[in-house]
């Protein structure tokens, strides 16, 4: 299960489409949430099998979002 903590990254790689996707994240609704909390991370992993394995990944580096250590541990 690929877990993307937040959305827009800030380190702006010259090879990463950032652009094109927050277009399209934030097409239809400009106020959309872009930072996955704590509280809800734990809502989804209350819905994988236990043995799923998770990789924080995306178009973002994870660590932007200041919940991902509590996340990851």
């Amino acid at each position: 299960m690929e877990i993307t903590p937040i959305i827009g990254c800030k380190i702006n790689c010259r090879y990463c489409p950032q652009k094109k996707m927050l277009n399209a994240y934030f097409r239809h609704d400009k106020l959309r949430k872009s930072k996955m909390t704590f509280e809800e991370f734990k809502i989804c992993l209350g819905k994988l099998p236990q043995n799923t394995l998770i990789e924080f990944a995306g178009f973002v580096e994870p660590f932007l979002n200041e919940e991902s250590v509590d996340m990851m541990l």
